[in-house]
């Protein structure tokens, strides 16, 4: 459901794109789980460090968003963020297409998501189709990220229906391409 591809391209949208801040907290939480000497001190500002202990712990989804809601666009990230060891290797090992997948996967995304930009999710299908791996994707026209995920769900389980029942899954890979 509209995966996060090319990291670095997607904590930049986050610091700048109106009302979507918050995953910056839940990704440092998220690399600091996964690399316990990974400061989130190095990836996200003062204004977000603020209040990440309460929202990284205590809250949600929602509690996320309305606690970092009235912050300026642009001011999330802690300048030199990308230079952290940490993150590169939170990257890399999120890095999609370089190892083989165990099974087909089935990619959706929201033409108008506002929190994962199509093209990022557009890219990320095509790498995946270059390296030959068995994908499927979906968009959903003029939906954003959360209204994808409702829309979508007929479709998600028809796919898994399908592969329970023991029908492979049709790469829609252009042609070429995988």
């Amino acid at each position: 459901m509209a995966g996060v591809a090319r990291e670095a391209d997607f904590f930049s949208h986050l610091s700048n794109t109106p009302g979507v801040g918050f995953y910056l907290a839940f990704m440092a939480a998220g690399i600091h789980a996964r690399y316990p000497e990974f400061n989130p001190h190095d990836l996200v500002s003062d204004g977000v460090l603020e209040h990440y202990a309460d929202v990284t712990t205590k809250g949600c989804f929602y509690y996320g968003y309305a606690t970092y809601a009235d912050l300026p666009v642009g001011t999330l990230l802690r300048s030199g963020w990308e230079k952290s060891p940490w993150i590169h290797r939170f990257f890399e090992g999120n890095a999609e297409g370089i190892a083989p997948l165990g099974g087909p996967l089935f990619v959706i995304a929201g033409e108008a998501d506002q929190t994962v930009p199509i093209e990022a999710v557009r890219a990320a299908v095509k790498q995946l189709c270059v390296a030959k791996q068995p994908v499927t994707f979906r968009s959903y026209p003029g939906l954003d990220h959360d209204p994808t995920m409702q829309n979508s769900t007929p479709d998600q389980l028809e796919w898994i229906r399908a592969r329970f029942a023991g029908k492979p899954a049709a790469s829609n890979c252009p042609a070429g391409s995988g």
